[in-house]
């Protein structure tokens, strides 16, 4: 079981999340924005962090940020149901420490794949299931 922080602005997303890390038992505690994030990431320890790229206020690069001060080591799995022509939000991520990136929609069996392995072994970026 590992104590997983969800960050995203879509309550739905934070929900649908939930119910598939917690129904494989992991516990988990949701932030929809980076600041309420820094604040539950100040107080409480994570075995894994996975946040949303696009949020208003504080966004998934300031979470990444966040979490590389003050616990380097934590997993950090980033999603982004966006696409942009002029900028690649998962390049980006992977170049300020992401240990994995993935686009929305959510999948149930790419999350726990990619929870179990963030925690358990190698960290090669996954996109929709597959290595990228």
């Amino acid at each position: 079981m590992a104590r997983i922080l969800i960050v995203d602005d879509d309550r739905h997303t934070c929900e649908l999340l939930r119910h598939i890390l917690e129904a494989a038992s992991h516990e988990v505690q949701t932030a929809y924005d980076g600041s309420d994030a820094a604040q539950l990431f100040r107080t409480q320890t994570f075995d894994l962090v996975m946040t949303d790229i696009y949020m208003p206020e504080r966004d998934g690069f300031d979470v990444m940020r966040d979490v590389r001060k003050q616990q380097p080591n934590v997993p950090i799995i980033i999603f982004t149901g966006q696409r942009d022509l002029h900028f690649d939000p998962l390049k980006m991520a992977d170049r300020l420490g992401a240990d994995m990136v993935m686009r929305k929609p959510i999948v149930r069996a790419t999350v726990l794949s990619a929870v179990e392995q963030v925690l358990n072994g190698p960290r090669p970026a996954v996109e929709n299931g597959t290595t990228g």
